[in-house]
């Protein structure tokens, strides 16, 4: 059955009004029994996240030592004397383990012996 057979448009409109008002109070009701509820329940003790520890600034970088041209030119120079020792050392034990002897009329070369 249609409401349109046993009802006019205002009264339509009415039920309409009445079915929404009623809607509203049973959800209103609702509401206050659920606040009702909730407040009488008690709580759980809410757990907060620890907090983070503060951490301190990225400090500054060193600024670069400066190096003047006279001091570049003493360090250059101190550089070339120590390589120029090293090689010197290397070579002096070279041919200290590379010695050349005569024995009976051979001669050695590292460990390669040579007859006449």
């Amino acid at each position: 059955m249609r409401i349109d057979e046993i009802a006019n448009a205002q009264e339509q409109l009415e039920l309409l009004r009445l079915i929404i008002d009623n809607t509203w109070s049973a959800i209103k009701q609702q509401a206050d029994i659920q606040a009702r509820q909730q407040a009488t329940k008690p709580r759980a003790a809410t757990v907060k996240p620890p907090k983070r520890p503060p951490y301190a600034a990225k400090p500054k970088p060193l600024p670069k030592p400066t190096v003047t041209p006279q001091q570049q030119a003493k360090l250059q120079q101190q550089h070339q004397t120590q390589l120029v020792n090293q090689i010197h050392k290397s070579l002096a034990n070279a041919n200290t383990q590379q010695r050349i002897t005569p024995q009976n009329g051979t001669q050695q070369i590292g460990s390669t012996v040579l007859k006449k």
